[in-house]
């Protein structure tokens, strides 16, 4: 038992010392240089301005009860 695991081990680093490493697997293909896809959902600006809109309002809310 422990010599078969042994044995996987050394196979294991010389596969690993062979490849160097860092190459990928034969059986996989290599990843592409293309630009991923832009995220879905709101763009920044919409973001942006629905937090500064929410922030007058809270602003002018907190700012009336202060007076009142």
């Amino acid at each position: 038992m422990a010599d078969n695991a042994e044995r996987l081990l050394a196979e294991a680093l010389r596969a690993q010392a062979v490849t160097g490493g860092g190459a990928a697997p034969a059986n996989q293909p290599a990843p592409s240089e293309e630009e991923p896809p832009a995220p879905a959902g709101l763009p920044a600006r919409w973001l942006l301005l629905f937090a500064v809109l929410l922030g007058l309002a809270v602003g002018t809310v907190a700012g009336l009860i202060s007076v009142l």
